[in-house]
């Protein structure tokens, strides 16, 4: 995925108060395909 969606799917979840820590696991996650 390309920064701007990274960022942009970070802060939706944070903001729907999903922990950091959380977000960057489903990130990184997501990243491994």
């Amino acid at each position: 995925m390309g920064k701007y969606v990274k960022k942009a799917l970070y802060e939706q979840l944070t903001w729907h108060g999903f922990s950091s820590s959380a977000v960057q696991y489903a990130i990184d996650h997501l990243n491994a395909d």
